[in-house]
């Protein structure tokens, strides 16, 4: 008969080793534990301050303020004022401008009336000044406004008919040496000197005209006044 004859001293190593194998792993369970409620704990936090991060952002967007109104630059303002001010300085003439009929500027010589006439028709639209001159001095001279007519009597003699034609008159500025003159305009002649005598009738008919027998000019203010 034989008998399994067992090493105690293997056995008990062998305990030991599980005892050992045991203990390792219950203490690596217990020293995770930390860690991994430390993680969960660190996730719950980023999670929150995530949150709070959203929260702020949304709140922000909910609540953005408006960008101001643009508002005009001083020179624009200025600009503005200043072209205000023209038109309403422009109207003021237009108003105030002469009627027809009115002698606007001083004559050089008076050379009283006659039975000769100069009868100028105006178109509406522009006014116009007829200035007549004889030996290079201004003896005669009517404002017609646009759409008007008008005649000047003048004795017999030879004379040269210039046309200032604008508009804005105003009598305050100056022009050639004189006073009065419009804020836009420009002077015309018939170059032809005119020789009127014993009655005389001499007809301006400012308007195109089909077979018209007249072209003004160009001149220039000295030579008109």
């Amino acid at each position: 008969m034989s008998f399994l004859l067992e090493d105690p001293y293997k056995e008990n190593n062998d305990m030991k080793m599980k005892c050992h194998s045991a203990f390792v792993l219950a203490l690596f369970a217990v020293s995770s534990m930390p860690f991994l409620v430390g993680c969960n704990e660190n996730g719950q936090q980023s999670s929150a301050r995530n949150e709070a991060i959203n929260y702020v952002a949304n709140d922000r967007e909910e609540h953005t303020i408006p960008n101001p109104p643009v508002v005009p630059s001083s020179l624009a303002v200025d600009a503005r004022l200043a072209q205000e001010a023209e038109q309403a300085r422009l109207a003021e003439l237009e108003a105030n401008r002469p009627n027809s009929g009115v002698r606007v500027y001083r004559n050089d010589f008076n050379i009283g009336t006659g039975s000769n006439c100069i009868t100028v028709n105006t178109k509406s639209g522009s006014d116009y000044v007829v200035l007549v001159k004889s030996q290079y001095n201004l003896v005669a001279n009517v404002y017609v406004r646009g759409g008007s007519s008008e005649s000047l009597s003048l004795p017999d003699g030879r004379y040269h008919v210039y046309f200032y034609t604008g508009h804005y008159w105003n009598p305050s500025k100056s022009i050639a040496g004189r006073y009065g003159a419009f804020e836009i305009g420009s002077f015309s002649e018939d170059e032809d000197e005119k020789s009127l005598e014993g009655g005389d009738i001499l007809t301006y008919t400012l308007s195109p005209q089909i077979n018209g027998n007249f072209s003004p000019k160009d001149a220039d203010a000295e030579e008109a006044l």
